[in-house]
């Protein structure tokens, strides 16, 4: 492994569907604030009665992978592309939100990479690269209506482990 294994301090660029599709390589990097990847390993104390608030052993029950993107400045056909099953587009810039109840959010999931930006340039090192086989995009805003905020479009991306295959369990990897 090398020294350092991620760039100390770019801006992302987020690419859905890298090379894997007829949406392939949808690129975006209008972005107000970080682009984070948060991990964390989740895990359950086991107790016994003679050892009283002192948890006798700890169980992994799994790691959960979340991926935030602040967007800005965001085409409505950006939006139909990153969430095709949950916009219809009517006309130019106009589109209709749906209410997806029941959706499966794996069966609809998405390869995602992120790529550090350096001097505006999304790289073209894949060994910078953080790739996620299985990511679905979810929005959570708020839009403020003022003088002086601009608006950010959150959006937040589940991300779930591979689950067939020689990799199976798998949630992600550096280096494409």
């Amino acid at each position: 492994m090398p020294q350092w294994w991620f760039k100390d301090i770019s801006p992302a660029a987020l690419t859905v569907d890298y090379g894997s599709s007829g949406h392939a390589n949808l690129t975006y990097d209008s972005f107000l604030g970080a682009v984070k990847f948060t991990k964390g390993d989740q895990t359950v104390d086991v107790f016994e009665e003679g050892y009283g608030d002192a948890p006798v052993d700890t169980i992994e029950k799994g790691t959960v992978i979340e991926l935030e993107a602040p967007f800005v400045r965001v085409k409505a056909s950006d939006w139909y592309k990153l969430f095709p099953n949950k916009i219809d587009i009517q006309s130019g810039d106009e589109f209709i939100w749906k209410n997806l109840v029941g959706y499966d959010y794996f069966a609809n999931s998405r390869n995602l990479v992120i790529r550090p930006l350096v001097n505006n340039v999304v790289s073209t090192d894949p060994s910078e690269w953080f790739f996620f086989p299985h990511a679905h995009p979810y929005d959570d805003w708020d839009l403020p209506w003022d003088r002086e905020t601009q608006r950010v479009l959150m959006v937040k991306f589940k991300v779930h482990p591979i689950q067939s295959g020689t990799r199976k369990g798998h949630l992600f990897r550096r280096g494409v």
